[in-house]
């Protein structure tokens, strides 16, 4: 285990990564969290005792960065952290990072179970903030089943701990509806990527400017082929074009 001032440093970079990623630059996030766990491994420091809301964090930035291997390490990690510490901060934390990567990979009826069950670790553990954290990943899921009325009881109470909690920002953010499904139900960082190329980006050139890596706009474009029904860059800006003339008229 790491001495003091070591610890110290490795929970001040899951800080910064908290505090990126609630400003939503999960790039930034990710960046702190990746030297973090270098840190961590490099001192012999066990993150899920050291900083045990840090991977679910790092899971959330990955996965919001579309980088669903690693984030599906870290989650893999956690829970076989959570099976040996047995807490509930450490089987809450586990169950919102797996809950979180599958609501990303299209398993959102199994999402909801593991997000259910982290929010009952966290509700028998008295951490609210985190409960309100794990409302709003619930929320997101259950939106994704098109559970309408539960999604917004979920977001509902998660916007009322945070109140409580004095997180106006939070509160706030608890409160926005959810954004609507883009066109062809592209989510919005495949709608981002596809634009690009659209307009003749390269994947690099793409994966420069939205700052992910190239193997993430290869999946997002793929993707979006998929949900537009085009199989090469050309008719994707055909398809796009029409439907921005649709559009307009």
């Amino acid at each position: 285990m790491p001495d003091a001032v070591g610890a110290a440093a490795l929970c001040l970079r899951a800080l910064l990564g908290f505090v990126e990623l609630a400003a939503g630059d999960p790039a930034e996030a990710v960046r702190h969290l990746e030297h973090m766990e270098q840190a961590a491994t490099s001192l012999g420091a066990a993150l899920e005792a050291v900083c045990p809301t840090a991977v679910s964090d790092h899971v959330e930035a990955l996965v919001a960065l579309g980088r669903l291997d690693r984030a599906a390490e870290l989650a893999e990690r956690a829970a076989r952290s959570a099976r040996l510490i047995d807490r509930p901060l450490a089987r809450g934390v586990a169950g919102r990072a797996r809950g979180l990567l599958l609501t990303a990979t299209g398993s959102p009826k199994r999402a909801a179970g593991e997000l259910g069950a982290a929010c009952a670790e966290f509700t028998a553990g008295g951490m609210p903030f985190e409960l309100g954290r794990t409302l709003l990943a619930l929320a997101q899921a259950q939106g994704r089943l098109r559970r309408r009325a539960a999604a917004k009881q979920s977001a509902e109470q998660a916007a009322t701990l945070f109140a409580e909690l004095g997180a106006p920002r939070w509160a706030g953010a608890a409160a926005q509806p959810a954004r609507p499904p883009g066109p062809y139900g592209l989510k919005p960082s495949e709608a981002r990527v596809a634009t690009l190329a659209a307009r003749g980006r390269s994947n690099r050139e793409i994966a420069e400017e939205l700052v992910i890596e190239v193997k993430t706009v290869e999946t997002h474009l793929s993707s979006a082929y998929r949900k537009l029904g085009v199989r090469s860059r050309t008719q994707l800006a055909v398809r796009l074009n029409e439907d921005a003339g649709a559009g307009r008229a």
